[in-house]
């Protein structure tokens, strides 16, 4: 194959080696949900999370890549949730949906630079291949 069709296949696709070892590391006995973020072209990663997962998974994307309203309405509140300003926000918000978990690709969304960095409320990095990472929000004590 050329390089052109090298390139081309490898931008369309979505499920790869560090998405799959980032959806592994997610302890099989946890009870809360998942949010993945969409990734930069605004398309659904989360789906391939949920088929490797067997709880809910919110899923960020772009509204035109959803066809259905509750689809709609849970990346809309999974883009809420990445849009939180700071840890604490981001954890009031991850409660009030059930999620325990977050995926995103580091390149995609740098935000969560800002919440690991929140020594009070920073999240657990259970995953960092350089490319996709893994927050779990472990209760902090009061």
């Amino acid at each position: 194959t050329s390089g052109f069709a090298r390139e081309f296949a490898g931008y369309y696709q979505v499920l790869d080696a560090s998405l799959i070892a980032a959806t592994r590391c997610i302890p099989t006995a946890a009870s809360g949900s998942i949010a993945v973020a969409a990734d930069r072209r605004g398309w659904p990663v989360g789906w391939w999370v949920e088929a490797l997962q067997e709880r809910p998974v919110f899923t960020g994307s772009n509204p035109q890549w959803l066809a259905f309203p509750e689809e709609q309405s849970r990346a809309s509140s999974t883009a809420a949730l990445f849009a939180s300003t700071d840890a604490h926000a981001l954890r009031s918000r991850a409660a009030s949906m059930g999620v325990e978990y977050l995926v995103m690709r580091k390149w995609d969304w740098i935000g969560w630079e800002r919440w690991t960095d929140d020594a009070a409320f920073a999240p657990a990095i259970i995953y960092d291949d350089t490319e996709t990472i893994v927050l779990a929000l472990i209760p902090v004590s009061p």
